[in-house]
């Protein structure tokens, strides 16, 4: 269920003491949330994830569409059953580590040492370049995986109603609402304790992030092993 803007900022205004809008404008504040899903986003790219189909290019080397942040990971090769419309999965694809395969395979890159090949079988991310990533082997340029990759979240526009909804979930609420909070104490010069406030309200929207991203880790069906015996 995606998250209503208006009561995430409606609820801001009353924590903010200003529900007649008069020190911080509904602009204002709704230019602060669009901020907290740009930072959420910055913070915990798994919140604006979609899985989709992604063409490779021809070698090792590999780049993010456009309209998405970065790779999150990649899911197995997919292909073209004959006369067929819909897609067909392949070999699963693993990741590792440019660090392993240098080691193993010093040449990984050239393609008179590793062929180039349609099927990947290894991906690997690029810390500093986040829109960046590798396959191994390097692809010949016919390949397509399915992916799922980081999306870069849409503003959402004014004027606000009560059907207005952002991309993301539900259970972002309060990170967004301490975020606005932070943002508004944050440029207030004349009201005492203003700062103060600003970083409370920080520290609860990073907490709130962690905290979501700790029961995400234990409730994962991936780590969780549901009707196990002790």
């Amino acid at each position: 269920m995606p998250v209503n803007v208006a009561d995430v900022l409606s609820r801001a205004a009353y924590a903010l003491s200003d529900v007649d809008e008069t020190r911080w404008s509904a602009q204002t504040k709704l230019d602060y949330f669009n901020d907290g899903l740009l930072e959420i986003a910055t913070q915990k790219p798994s919140a604006f994830s979609r899985t989709a189909e992604l063409p490779l290019d021809v070698g090792t080397l590999q780049t993010v569409p456009e309209g998405y942040a970065n790779l999150i990971r990649v899911v197995r090769n997919l292909s073209n059953a004959q006369g067929a419309t819909t897609r067909v999965g392949g070999r699963v694809v693993t990741p590792s580590s440019k660090e392993v395969l240098n080691d193993r395979f010093i040449n990984w890159h050239d393609p008179d040492v590793v062929p180039y090949s349609k099927i990947v079988m290894h991906v690997m991310a690029d810390e500093f370049e986040p829109r960046k990533f590798y396959v191994f082997p390097g692809n010949d340029g016919t390949g397509l995986v399915e992916a799922v990759l980081a999306v870069i979240p849409d503003t959402v526009a004014g004027p606000i109603t009560s059907a207005t909804t952002a991309p993301i979930d539900q259970t972002y609420f309060n990170a967004l609402h301490n975020y606005v909070c932070y943002r508004c104490y944050g440029e207030d010069m004349i009201l005492n304790g203003a700062p103060a406030r600003a970083q409370a309200h920080y520290q609860m929207f990073q907490g709130a992030l962690g905290i979501k991203q700790m029961v995400e880790g234990v409730a994962n069906v991936n780590t969780t092993n549901i009707g196990s015996t002790p």
